[in-house]
């Protein structure tokens, strides 16, 4: 009877730890899952300095915002709209991590273009230069 119950406990007890373990904070998953780019942009329009604010505001607002962060850059006469998330099993300084790589990969990925969407493992990360969904 004591061996049993001593499996049984030690058995919970690995459950509780593989499980605890899923939410502590580690290195995110950034592995590519797909991209895919838009239209190129002409470079004089302006239109960069919206997308530099959309994506930063992303990687520092998404996490706080329940993993699914929408936004829009404050400038009317080039206008970027933004979409973060991150999948919900990770921690937010895992996801502000995640998107932090997504960044500059995109940007590296889909040079100067209108829009642009980048798939890694733990975090997704879209921009346009039209409202993709009622974010305002």
């Amino acid at each position: 009877m004591e061996m049993v119950a001593f499996h049984t406990i030690t058995g919970f007890s690995m459950l509780l730890i593989v499980r605890v373990g899923r939410f502590v904070s580690g290195a995110p998953d950034t592995g590519e899952v797909y991209h895919i780019c838009g239209d190129k942009y002409d470079v004089n329009t302006g239109y960069k300095e919206s997308l530099n604010y959309v994506l930063t505001d992303i990687v520092a607002q998404t996490a706080d915002w329940g993993y699914d962060y929408y936004t829009t850059s404050p400038n009317p006469g080039n206008l970027a709209y933004g979409h973060g998330a991150c999948k919900g099993e990770i921690q937010p300084v895992d996801c502000k991590a995640c998107l932090g790589v997504a960044f500059p990969q995109i940007l590296d990925i889909c040079p100067t273009r209108y829009g642009a969407q980048l798939q890694l493992r733990d975090c997704r990360i879209r921009y346009e230069a039209y409202a993709f969904v009622d974010n305002e």
